[in-house]
């Protein structure tokens, strides 16, 4: 029988009974462990934003410093509570592209008037989130060119799925995230 290498699972264990190769333990285990950090970071966040629209700033930046306070996340190298914030303003965006019918520029229309309402903080996180899903997503010509015009002079900083836990204007940055949200919820009736 070979040797089973210590952080291996046989291809019956619990995690694949149909798996060839099995599965790495300290993968898998990380990855759940990943998951958790994340979830928890995205549930004390939508708190967050429940504040943040009820008006209640120090409320709001309680839960911001809450999620901060999960540690770095060294699977997926990013802190939960940015790669939280960006995850939700990124799924805001992408459900109000996906709800338009291809081609339609209803949705840049309403991207256009969100930005137009963000300060400028609320701005730069919309526009990194939306400079991503233009190179992610198949795109229309007139799409492609009006999100190209909307990020042209987007301020170069560091992303905030990248952002380091010092940086001082973290817990800004993720409530001007959290803004973003509130004015996408207006401009497309989504529920973020």
């Amino acid at each position: 029988m070979p040797e089973q290498q210590p952080d291996t699972f046989p291809a019956h264990s619990i995690f694949g009974e149909s798996h060839p190769l099995g599965v790495t333990y300290g993968n898998e285990l990380a990855s759940q462990v990943s998951r958790g950090a994340f979830d928890g970071a995205s549930n004390v966040l939508r708190k967050a934003l429940r504040a943040l629209q009820n008006g209640e700033a120090e409320q709001t930046r309680s839960y911001i410093d809450r999620a901060l306070t999960i540690p770095f996340d060294d699977f997926e190298h990013h802190l939960p509570a940015a790669a939280a914030a960006h995850a939700m303003v990124f799924a805001a965006l992408v459900d109000a592209l996906e709800a338009i019918p291809e081609g339609d520029l209803a949705w840049v229309d309403g991207v256009n008037a969100a930005v137009a309402r963000c300060g400028e903080g609320e701005r730069a996180e919309l526009l990194e989130v939306l400079a991503i899903i233009a190179a992610d997503y198949h795109l229309s010509r007139p799409e492609e060119r009006a999100i190209q015009l909307l990020c042209a002079d987007t301020p170069d900083s560091v992303p905030l799925l990248g952002a380091d836990r010092d940086s001082p204007d973290l817990p800004s940055r993720i409530e001007s995230a959290l803004r973003v949200l509130l004015v996408l919820r207006e401009e497309f009736g989504a529920t973020p």
